[in-house]
């Protein structure tokens, strides 16, 4: 070990014991990729903000799915209450037999 790595192992743990937590952007240069090579943090901060973008497109695109079928579902009952109610009755006298019968417990 040299002079210099002792100084600075030295000064990390020092930094460590006092609570120190040192600049975030130095920590993250000095993290090692998988392949060896350091992570540049404004290279990170891009992914990260071009995968939130995707997500919150993704998300936008899945909600307005579900409206969709809301939508749907809402003009179906609206346009046959009688019908709607007969099959949630049904649906309900099945699932209440199959669950005395615990074959849903």
């Amino acid at each position: 070990m040299t002079k210099s790595d002792a100084t600075s192992s030295t000064t990390e743990a020092a930094g460590r014991a006092s609570g120190s937590s040192g600049d975030t952007e130095t920590r993250t240069e000095d993290r090692r990729a998988d392949d060896g090579e350091r992570i540049d943090p404004r290279e990170l901060q891009r992914e990260i903000e071009e995968r939130y973008d995707e997500l919150e497109g993704r998300y936008d695109e899945i909600r307005s799915i579900v409206e969709s079928y809301n939508d749907q579902a809402r003009n179906v009952i609206r346009e046959h209450p009688v019908a709607s109610i007969a099959g949630a009755l049904g649906t309900g006298y099945i699932v209440g037999r199959l669950a005395a019968r615990r074959w849903l417990v």
